[in-house]
């Protein structure tokens, strides 16, 4: 009969790092490194840091991307941190700007928003010159005034973050440097799903 295909099991991620897992899993297959091999490879490996890392401090998640941002990194990126969030956590999002999307950039930052669409209970803090595109979107998706502001760079969110009771969400595109937000963040253990 025909063989089953193989099964690798590995930590939760998000859908963009699971596809690029699976065309690692292959190359390297096609290279004829044995399963067992790429079993252990995967139970040993990590996000490099600032890309989906997910890191337990105080008892507070944190889920920090800000490597790079676009429309699919974001949806990607949220995504993973659904799923890692229990169901009533409430969540505080520090959102950067999304950076090379030319002409369109205005309207992508508008739609992060309206997707985002935050629930009572959550609160975003956004930076970039397109956050008032970003807060449009959100108000469009019903957000309260008082749950969504711009502020002008990532330490302006330290208050906000260190007072926060429930999971943060932190992405952007590298040039606003958000994990500056985290203070301290850096130096714990990232724990990861």
């Amino acid at each position: 009969g025909e063989e089953l295909p193989e099964t690798f099991h590995f930590r939760r991620v998000s859908d963009g790092m699971a596809q690029n897992a699976v065309l690692a899993l292959a190359a390297a297959w096609e290279l004829g490194v044995k399963p067992v091999d790429l079993r252990a490879r995967l139970a040993d490996w990590r996000p490099g840091k600032l890309r989906g890392e997910v890191i337990e401090r105080d008892g507070q998640l944190i889920y920090v991307d800000c490597y790079n941002a676009n429309p699919a990194s974001m949806a990607d990126a949220l995504a993973a941190f659904a799923g890692v969030v229990p169901a009533a956590e409430p969540r505080l999002y520090l959102l950067g700007g999304m950076e090379e999307l030319g002409p369109d950039a205005r309207r992508m930052h508008r739609e992060l928003g309206r997707f985002l669409a935050l629930r009572s209970g959550d609160r975003a803090l956004v930076t970039g010159p397109f956050a008032g595109e970003v807060l449009a979107g959100l108000r469009d998706a019903g957000a309260a005034p008082e749950q969504a502001e711009e502020i002008p760079d990532a330490e302006a969110a330290r208050p906000a973050l260190a007072a926060w009771r429930g999971a943060v969400f932190v992405k952007g595109s590298r040039k606003y440097r958000l994990e500056h937000a985290l203070a301290g963040a850096g130096e714990e253990a990232a724990v990861h799903a």
